[in-house]
């Protein structure tokens, strides 16, 4: 089980801010977290955002974001997502994930749902 998502909640454009986030495990029998070990077999962390649709047909559906990330502490599973200026261009809500390839495996956090962040709009 993954552990307590809060959501995210950025103004439209603000990329100079960065996203900064854990990733960590919680045991469903102790409640005991632990933080998950980006560095040990990990070749690849790619962050992958859409907009949150009722309707997988509508625009803006498909992916909006999908690139590597790098651990700012990998053995604490500490990560950033520097911004760039079209992740932040259309005000909405979104949902993303972190894919981590490990050992020639993939893992994803969250491992149902997904995170939120809002893109707030700006003046």
């Amino acid at each position: 089980m993954n552990g307590i998502r809060v959501p995210f909640v950025i103004k439209k454009g603000a990329t100079g801010k960065t996203l900064q986030m854990q990733l960590i495990v919680i045991n469903p029998v102790t409640q005991e977290i632990t933080p998950v070990n980006l560095v040990a077999g990990v070749t690849e962390i790619r962050f992958k955002m859409r907009r949150l649709e009722a309707d997988p047909t509508a625009p803006g559906y498909a992916l909006k974001v999908d690139r590597a990330v790098s651990a700012t502490d990998g053995v604490n599973g500490r990560l950033a997502v520097e911004w760039q200026a079209a992740d932040l261009d259309t005000p909405a809500d979104y949902g993303f994930q972190v894919n981590v390839t490990r050992s020639g495996k993939l893992e994803i956090y969250p491992d149902h749902g997904l995170y939120q962040l809002t893109v707030a709009e700006s003046l």
